[in-house]
């Protein structure tokens, strides 16, 4: 993975330096916008968050240039779309939730507009947008406004839905509606309503439980299960007499860590951490 950053490093820098010779040439402006992306991408992979943040930044600025500068090109209109979803998950991460929601809120005002005047590309836009809709969803739980995360999540459930009803095989849509489960649990969660919680956290459950099981050796997939069973043992731990069932949630969590390779990325990832800190904290 290193290799890869440092050959993407060269190539970002020769892409630069073409670009500020010739500043008219689109094409390597263009070309340099995705080298942003896959540098952002590897950075984040590496743990590298600040300096994932910094390429994500670029992605977006320099994309939104090449999209006023044509507004016709459907190349660089999807690459500035896409890179709100990538620049509000950093703002985030790195502690700027409010950042981060107006980041998500102009990424799905574009996002509803392309998938109006696009609806041929029903699928690839309602991607986009379901993302920019659970982001958003993510940070105002962050921010505990938890109506407002519950009216976000579901109207991107509402957002997924003609695809998951067309193809069930999607995985990535299904992936999302997950999340989207999980955060309106923690959100039912926030505010008490465990029965409606539970619901939900359930169903992301069982909606990670499907995907880790077509793919064991998916990390993304089984980091999903994971973090859905450790919202399902907190709503269980509120709830009288469901003792046993957040007993058996632990002991899920831990199966599925036990999966991990010890230098996986994930494990360092802050919610991921904290569920293994809790379980090592259980185990003495």
């Amino acid at each position: 993975m290193e290799q890869a950053r440092r050959f993407y490093d060269q190539s970002t820098q020769l892409s630069e330096s073409i670009t500020q010779n010739t500043p008219a040439d689109f094409d390597a402006r263009l070309n340099l916008v995705i080298a942003y992306t896959r540098l952002g991408y590897l950075a984040n992979t590496l743990g590298d968050l600040k300096q994932a943040g910094t390429y994500y930044q670029r992605w977006h600025n320099l994309a939104n240039e090449l999209h006023q500068q044509k507004p016709d090109h459907k190349g660089a209109e999807r690459l500035f779309v896409m890179s709100y979803g990538y620049l509000g998950d950093s703002q985030a991460v790195l502690g700027e939730p409010a950042k981060a929601r107006s980041t998500f809120k102009e990424g799905c005002a574009h996002g509803e507009r392309l998938l109006k005047a696009q609806p041929e590309k029903d699928q690839l836009y309602r991607q986009d947008l379901a993302g920019c809709l659970e982001g958003q969803g993510r940070v105002e739980l962050q921010l505990r406004e938890f109506t407002a995360s519950q009216q976000t999540f579901q109207r991107c459930l509402d957002t997924l839905q003609p695809v998951l009803e067309r193809a069930e095989s999607n995985t990535l849509f299904q992936h999302i509606a997950s999340l989207c489960h999980r955060g309106l649990g923690e959100a039912y969660l926030g505010q008490a309503e465990l029965e409606l919680a539970d619901q939900q956290c359930q169903r992301s459950a069982e909606l990670a439980l499907a995907l880790s099981g077509k793919d064991k050796k998916n990390v993304e997939w089984l980091r999903g299960e994971l973090i859905s069973r450790s919202c399902l043992y907190k709503v269980h731990l509120s709830q009288e007499g469901a003792a046993a069932k957040a007993k058996a949630q632990l002991k899920a969590c831990r199966a599925i860590l036990s999966q991990f390779d010890a230098e996986e990325q994930f494990l360092h990832e802050p919610q991921v951490k904290a569920i293994k800190t809790h379980l090592d904290e259980q185990s003495r």
